[in-house]
């Protein structure tokens, strides 16, 4: 007997696929780098907390806040972050090899 899904034909399968977590951005991502990225991110905003712009009665900004990424070289920073922890973290094959 087939599913409902075989006779109407949907082109939708469940797939079991390794992917990467961040642990500080809490999520999951298919690819190790975009992970590697995140974490990072994450990593840095947990060290440099964001500031809200304060304004006045009269809606004037007193303090316009503050953000990591006004860091001078920010991006450096990121870059060469992402790739420590690029490089510390296996592959999915090494795990999987790991796992058998």
């Amino acid at each position: 007997m087939k599913t409902n899904s075989e006779l109407i034909g949907v082109g939708v399968r469940r797939l079991v696929r390794p992917v990467f977590y961040a642990e500080t951005a809490n999520r999951h991502y298919f690819s190790k780098r975009a992970a590697c990225r995140a974490e990072a991110a994450a990593r840095i905003r947990e060290k440099y907390p964001s500031e809200e712009c304060e304004t006045d009665d009269q809606g004037r900004t007193t303090c316009e806040g503050w953000h990591w990424t006004r860091i001078k070289r920010a991006d450096v920073l990121l870059r060469r972050y992402s790739r420590i922890i690029f490089k510390s973290v296996p592959n999915a094959e090494q795990t999987r090899r790991a796992g058998d």
